[in-house]
């Protein structure tokens, strides 16, 4: 399995229309994703969680991550996800980019 597996090269939205895409969580390492684009077209965030309940059993399970993407207006919109640490840009796990076009 690879860091950027399920990540689309492209998908279609309608306006108003929400989209999401699990990603592989590398934060036990230090590795975060960040994702940089969008505009008119389509906004987009990345989102963690939810966390365990506090009281729940410890396990070894990171906190669940995803893209969450919004067609907005008309358009297109390139998205680039990137998987590094912070603190050392140089140290990239993987990167990606998915086109959006919102109808």
């Amino acid at each position: 399995m690879t860091w950027t597996e399920g990540i689309p090269a492209q998908v279609t939205l309608r306006v108003g229309e929400q989209w999401r895409a699990d990603l592989r969580s590398g934060a036990g390492g230090g590795y975060l994703w960040t994702v940089q684009g969008g505009g008119e077209a389509a906004s987009c965030r990345i989102v963690t969680g939810p966390l365990p309940e506090a009281g729940d059993p410890p396990n070894a399970v990171v906190a669940p991550v995803a893209l969450e993407v919004l067609g907005q207006a008309p358009g297109e919109a390139v998205l680039r996800l990137r998987l590094a640490r912070p603190w050392d840009p140089a140290a990239v796990l993987a990167e990606a980019s998915v086109v959006v076009r919102v109808a």
